[in-house]
């Protein structure tokens, strides 16, 4: 702040955050009287804004405008629980387009104002801002009035010149905390050498590199989440042993631009982040499966015997990746072609056979493809004649950069990728490597390096890499994303990226761990170091609100020829590729010369039980595809997080806040893979582990039971990990697959465990378009009482083409030795076998079921309708063509069988509605 008589005196150090071009300034007050230094105070203070004391104020429709002692202030209410700040130091907010920022809230809600003589009060139904007059500090309080976060006065919200780029400011605010409480999220960075899962006491650095992924967003066990809104390099820095402060700076901004989301749970926070952002879209059903991948195969007949091995070993599998050097290659380090989008001739001769050859095995193909292009290239000569391409060279075969902030460069590039999806090949999912982007000769390595680099690229389309150091992928991954919704509309979009920032979770991307290379000698243990670290890594980077991600189970390299050759390496492998399995994403990649198909590890079996403990896993993944899907779909609709650091669902119990190998899967398991090795560098076959307070849990291999709130020791053969369930918990779990979509879900065994109240919906679509953003989709609601020790299969929601029209659920109320474990629950613990036809039905421990009696709904009481005689195919009245409608499809008992909206005038009874002969209602509303 800036109060009368007092200035501050600047004075030039060495930075601590950069050692090359910051500068760090340390504020003296001082009296005008000292005429030594009067001179320069003011002049120091001519180049330095701070918001400091509110002059005024105005009552906007969307919040609140302030003008402060020097600049602007502004609140604005996006939603109940999202408040948009912004401080400029001057008289006006800039217009430039956020690149994260999905929703622009045009609608407020509704709040109220309240003033006294020393603050400003703006309030909604859920939270509450109060800005202080005397310093322009903001204080966030819940409706209740407890204080959430507060920026702390003494530091304020400053702007100053920025030394990198004379556009822009270098901005710093800060915040008190109090070190109790978990903070998490952020992405994860190679510098997180220990595990530390919760940020509070540990700083981190915006900026990208292999193993980097910022996202600016954290989330608080005191119920708030910080969304910054900036792409510079840019520091969250707690501060303070015992007053603990986190302060922001980023070297690049027209203003602080900061989402202050209040939730009171950890997930409605990500939800707000989510809200802000924009959704995660679906996934097709088939990247929940196994996606296997190795660096690198090539060509089309490995890639043909690497599928056929997996169908005839009868591992499930749904997705074979080809990496790098797919390409037409001049050289190991493929000059001048690099990234030709074209395949190579001599070894993928016909990739269109190749294609349709995994298909008719039911697979399908990632590829890889990168943002970085040849010189002797058709791609680059069109990006190069518009001047679409960065100068600074890449090192690997003298490839450049293209400038994906440019949309029409986007579109560009989108035009030689769509041959491969659509003409010249058949691929299915897109990997975009060295998305940072990997340039110069950083290899992406190192954020320091690969910043020089990038800053050395001088600008793009919407300006320098000194203001957008971080945005480049999440603008790739848009390109892709917008033209393949244009152009592909069968396929939902699925990219796997190296690099993220903020909101790319819209944009159908997955990101993984990185490139990371460990030792394997038996006397070092960074292997199992590093797996423990990707956990922690995993935990943050899912709580920073972008819900998918992966690794590479054994990390990337190893020096092995073979799997054979290094029992420390199947082992460890093994218990890494355990863990994935519970990820979001269930993908195995690594670099040659090692083997890591499974089938590989199969020789070895008597010996470690490594490809068993592989084998068991897989298997449980495919049973659990109803559960998954159904978690993302939670993920789509409600924002909802899989991959779940334990204050996500224990946020009471603080001895969860710093636990960093465990977490939750979804709603129901408790995951803890064993991640210590032994004596000679194998796996260890036991783990401590906490299970949180305030519930029940159950053993999934043997269905005993322990209470929670206490830290156990657990067995774990290689072919399993310590696995609980939640009491209260209902888990789907379909039959054994080989693929995803080998079969519909039918029979069900539903795993009801009890102890507490449950719920859980069972969620399916039409598995690979957007249909379901349209209605296309069907919902079983599933709820299960304690008090009466009942589970009740509610009445099915929707429809979409191919669904079941009825399937048999097996109910299994779990217990010692009772539906356990990855089998299919024998006949005789089975609780009860029900075949479901979309009415809701109810069953209790013993077995004994009710049918729920529909009544007809009130809204079937038409006053006016029409009898009318069809075949199978109804058509609309006039009155509703070319108009956007629900059509909703009643039996004469008032049972919903059909509802969808649409654009159609026509609707096919048996097709859409699957509506054998009779009678129907049908009931059409125009949306307005």
């Amino acid at each position: 702040m800036v109060f009368n008589f007092i200035y501050y005196l600047y004075i030039i150090i060495i930075p601590a955050e950069r050692s090359y071009m910051t500068i760090s300034k340390s504020r003296l007050k001082i009296h005008a009287a000292l005429t030594a230094f009067g001179v320069c105070c003011i002049m120091a203070v001519n180049t330095f804004a701070s918001a400091g004391v509110v002059q005024s104020y105005t009552s906007k429709t969307d919040g609140v405008l302030f003008t402060m002692a020097t600049g602007s202030l502004k609140l604005k209410v996006c939603t109940p629980g999202i408040i948009h700040v912004m401080y400029s130091p001057t008289s006006s907010f800039s217009t430039r387009a956020s690149l994260m920022v999905y929703d622009s809230f045009p609608t407020p809600p509704s709040w109220s104002i309240d003033t006294s003589s020393t603050a400003v009060t703006i309030k909604t139904s859920k939270m509450q801002a109060v800005i202080t007059k005397s310093t322009g500090a903001i204080q966030f309080l819940d409706a209740s009035g407890n204080t959430l976060i507060s920026e702390n006065s003494d530091t304020g919200m400053t702007a100053t010149q920025s030394q990198l780029d004379a556009s822009g400011y270098y901005v710093k605010t800060a915040f008190n905390l109090t070190t109790s409480e978990g903070v998490y999220g952020g992405g994860h960075f190679d510098n997180d050498t220990t595990l530390n899962r919760n940020r509070n006491g540990h700083s981190i650095e915006m900026a990208v590199a292999n193993r980097d992924k910022p996202i600016p967003f954290l989330i608080s066990t005191k119920g708030w989440g910080l969304l910054w809104d900036n792409y510079s390099e840019t520091y969250f820095r707690f501060l303070g042993a015992t007053n603990r402060t986190l302060s922001v700076t980023s070297q690049v901004a027209d203003q602080i631009d900061y989402y202050l989301v209040y939730g009171e749970q950890l997930d409605s926070i990500v939800a707000g982040y989510r809200k802000i952002t924009g959704a995660a879209p679906m996934f097709p059903k088939y990247a929940y499966g196994f996606w296997h991948s190795r660096e690198h195969y090539v060509s089309e007949a490995q890639i043909d015997s690497m599928g056929k091995a997996f169908r005839t070993n009868s591992i499930p599998v749904d997705i074979i990746v080809q990496d790098w050097q797919w390409w037409a290659v001049q050289d190991s380090f493929n000059e001048g072609s690099w990234n030709n989008m074209t395949w190579d001739a001599d070894r993928y001769p016909t990739p269109t056979k190749m294609c349709d050859s995994l298909h008719n095995m039911n697979l399908h193909l990632a590829l890889s493809v990168w943002p970085t292009i040849g010189p002797s290239t058709s791609i680059y000569n069109a990006m190069k004649t518009n001047s679409w391409v960065y100068p600074v060279k890449y090192y690997y075969g003298n490839g450049y950069v293209y400038d994906a902030f440019r949309p029409a460069a986007g579109d560009l590039l989108w035009s030689y990728m769509k041959p491969l999806m659509t003409s010249t090949s058949s691929v299915d999912v897109w990997w975009f490597d060295g998305s940072e982007p990997e340039c110069g000769n950083s290899q992406g390595e190192v954020q320091d390096t690969l910043k020089r680099v990038l800053y050395s690229q001088g600008s793009n389309y919407l300006g320098t890499f000194y203001r957008y150091l971080t945005g480049f992928s999440l603008v790739n991954s848009g390109n892709v994303y917008r033209n393949q919704r244009l152009d592909v509309k069968s396929k939902r979009v699925c990219i796997l990226t190296r690099s993220v920032y903020g909101g790319q979770q819209r944009y159908g991307a997955i990101s993984w761990s990185g490139d990371c290379c460990v030792k394997w000698a038996p006397t070092d243990s960074s292997a199992w170091r590093q797996f423990k670290r990707e956990i922690a890594w995993s935990l943050n980077f899912c709580a920073a609100g972008i819900p998918y991600w992966t690794t590479d189970p054994g990390a990337y390299s190893n020096p092995y020829s073979t799997s054979a050759a290094a029992p420390i390496f199947r082992q460890n492998y093994t218990r890494w590729f355990q863990f994935v399995s519970f990820l979001p994403i269930f993908r195995s990649h690594g670099s040659a010369p090692s083997n890591r198909e499974m089938f590989f590890f199969k020789q070895y079996d008597g010996t470690d039980s490594t490809y068993t403990g592989q084998l068991k896993f897989d298997m449980l993944r495919y049973r659990l595809l109803p559960y998954i899907y159904s978690l993302a779909w939670k993920v789509t609709s409600e924002g909802y997080t899989i991959t779940r650091n334990l204050a996500f669902d224990f946020k009471s119990d603080a001895n969860v806040y710093n636990v960093s190998t465990q977490f939750m899967f979804g709603t129901a398991f408790l995951v803890n893979p064993v991640t210590d090795s032994v004596s000679g560098g194998k796996s260890a076959t036991s783990r401590s582990l906490y299970l949180p307070s305030g519930t029940t849990w159950y053993n999934f291999w043997t269905g005993d039971t322990l209470s929670g709130g206490k830290t156990i020791t657990a067995t774990a053969s290689m072919t399993s990990i310590p696995l609980y369930v939640k009491a209260g918990s209902i888990v789907p779990m379909g039959p054994n697959l080989q693929y995803a979509n080998q079969k519909q879900a039918d029979t069900i065994e539903l795993r009801v465990y009890q102890g507490a109240d449950g719920k859980f919906t069972i969620y399916e679509d039409e598995g690979d378009n957007y249909n379901y953003e349209s209605g296309s989709y069907s919902t079983i609601p599933i709820t299960y009482s304690g008090a009466s020790s009942t589970l009740t299969i509610g009445a099915r929601s929707g429809s979409f083409t191919s669904m079941l029209s009825s399937r048999v659920f097996n109910i299994v109320f779990v217990g010692s030795g009772k539906g356990t474990g990855v089998d299919i629950t024998s006949s005789s613990n089975i609780t009860k076998s029900i075949t479901y036809t979309g009415g809701a039905v109810s069953c209790d421990a013993s077995g004994n079921v009710s049918v729920a009696k529909t009544a007809v709904k009130s809204e079937l009481a038409i006053l006016n309708f029409s009898f009318k005689t069809a075949k199978k195919l109804i058509t609309l009245g006039n009155e509703y063509s070319g108009k956007t409608k629900t059509v909703a499809v009643y039996d004469l008992k008032g049972k919903l069988i059909f509802k969808k909206n649409t654009i159609a005038n026509t609707l096919d009874l048996r097709k859409d509605a699957h509506a054998a002969e009779g009678i129907y209602l049908v009931k059409v509303n125009v949306i307005k």
